[in-house]
């Protein structure tokens, strides 16, 4: 997507190669506030979900949210977190200070961690692991080469 909320609004299923009878399953986002077909549309499939795979970001989170993370507590599905942080790297400066110190754009992680697990455990649930990554530097990293490509990828 293009960072905007409801940019994919379809459900995609693809077989993870390597690893048969997977598969993953893909749903439009369940955090805007005009999105209830997004939100209905993600949790039909969640019905039938092995494992939920939650990619969240590190922004404030939004009353939508609370509400899917409490019903997939209720359900009781296994749940993965996953963070994109957004931190720009569009200009120079900051692009440099994250192949340096990649630590400034990981800032807010482990207050969302925490966020979303509280929100998890009211219905008695918890995430089975918490991970955070940077998406853009990881694109990033296939358009370079040399250390600068391994720095972005060690640090996406």
């Amino acid at each position: 997507g293009d960072w905007r909320q409801r940019f994919t609004r379809d459900v995609y299923e693809r077989p993870m190669a390597g690893l048969p009878g997977v598969v993953l399953v893909d749903t439009p986002g369940v955090g805007a506030r005009d999105g209830a077909e997004d939100f209905d549309a993600a949790f039909e499939q969640v019905a039938d979900a092995d494992l939920v795979l939650w990619v969240g970001n590190d922004d404030p989170s939004q009353k939508e949210t609370t509400r899917a993370l409490q019903l997939i507590a209720l359900l009781g599905k296994p749940i993965l977190v996953v963070l994109n942080c957004h931190r720009d790297l569009q200009h120079a400066h900051k692009y440099a200070d994250f192949v340096s110190d990649p630590e400034w754009a990981f800032g807010r992680v482990e207050e969302h961690f925490a966020w979303t697990a509280d929100r998890l455990a009211e219905n008695g649930h918890r995430p089975v692991g918490q991970y955070a990554v940077h998406a853009d530097a990881g694109l990033r990293a296939a358009r370079v080469s040399g250390t600068e490509a391994d720095a972005l990828r060690r640090h996406s």
